[in-house]
């Protein structure tokens, strides 16, 4: 195996511009962010290797105890378990970019649905620990990564211009 050049090798700066890809899932007593309550959230770094290979970082969770007058579905906790799991019955995000995963899954597995683009990926799925935060955000980010690294960036990446340079496209030249 060829290693790739130092000079040649993507950084989540060049890949992504500078912002942290993140994973984040949540956990809620409903869908209704208004009435019902946050009650888990999770979030998963994506790093580089040594190869250049975007991985998993570490996982940061916690189980949040409902806002005050905030309501819990009890139909929601048939689907999450929650109730079980927390015991009670320059900023790094881009301001208007998203890498949707389902999407992404979508157009390389032909599946939308977390489990269903999981299995397809060839990455383990436990149907019992679905629909908590941490392990959602751990199979949405492993799919993720397993999806763009099949697609390697298919120009180096150059640098950005510099601010005084106006863009390749103004506004005016926009139809």
């Amino acid at each position: 195996m060829v290693a790739m050049a130092d000079s040649l090798r993507p950084t989540l700066a060049t890949r992504f511009r500078g912002f942290l890809p993140v994973v984040v899932d949540v956990e809620t007593g409903g869908f209704d962010w208004n009435r019902h309550a946050l009650l888990e959230i999770a979030a998963v770094p994506i790093d580089l290797d040594a190869d250049g290979k975007l991985v998993l970082g570490d996982t940061i969770s916690a189980h949040l105890e409902p806002a005050p007058g905030m309501q819990i579905d009890p139909k929601s906790l048939e689907v999450t378990g929650a109730v079980a799991r927390v015991g009670h019955k320059r900023n790094p995000f881009h301001p208007f970019s998203v890498f949707d995963t389902v999407t992404m899954a979508g157009l390389a597995y032909g599946q939308t649905v977390l489990a269903r683009a999981v299995h397809a990926a060839g990455i383990d799925w436990d149907g019992a620990e679905a629909h908590s935060a941490v392990y959602d955000a751990e199979k949405t980010a492993a799919l993720f990564c397993t999806i763009a690294n099949a697609w390697p960036m298919l120009t180096p990446p150059k640098p950005e211009l510099p601010p005084e340079q106006p863009s390749l496209l103004s506004a005016g030249d926009a139809t």
